[in-house]
């Protein structure tokens, strides 16, 4: 099961809007070192989803796995995200980056800004990870 998989039909609109970038054929050996492009992102509520940016260094040969996985902090899942579990993502042979997408809850109820983490563990294939492994999400409420 991917994080695609995972995505509730309403949310298609929002994600439709997400612009993944084009993965970057790299030309170095092995499979590389896989972290997050940045340990912080921020979005606002109504926005839908989180494109979270993982990124391959120093290699790209093979496919490789990987886990990824949420951990609430004031955000909550399935109150605040959608609350996904262990999800399996990979990368493929030559790309160097993959666009994590996890649903946000938009709802009319005024809060303050809520934060949670998002981590990349066990990746396979001879990967190791790299420097940023986790990243927090910070929601910013515009209702």
């Amino acid at each position: 099961m991917t994080a695609e998989d995972l995505v509730p039909p309403d949310f298609a609109a929002a994600i439709a809007r997400t612009v993944a970038p084009t993965p970057v054929i790299a030309t170095a050996t092995g499979p590389g070192r896989l972290g997050f492009e940045a340990d912080t992102i921020t979005v606002s509520e109504s926005a839908g989803v989180v494109p979270l940016r993982v990124v391959r260094r120093g290699g790209a040969a093979g496919t490789v796995s990987f886990g990824w996985r949420t951990i609430d902090d004031s955000a909550v899942a399935d109150r605040d995200y959608a609350g996904l579990g262990t999800v399996q993502g990979s990368i493929g042979p030559g790309e160097t980056s993959k666009t994590l997408l996890i649903p946000i809850v938009s709802d009319a109820v005024r809060e303050s800004t809520e934060l949670f983490d998002v981590v990349i563990e066990d990746p396979t294939a001879g990967a190791t990870l790299g420097n940023i492994t986790q990243i927090t999400v910070i929601i910013v409420d515009d209702d």
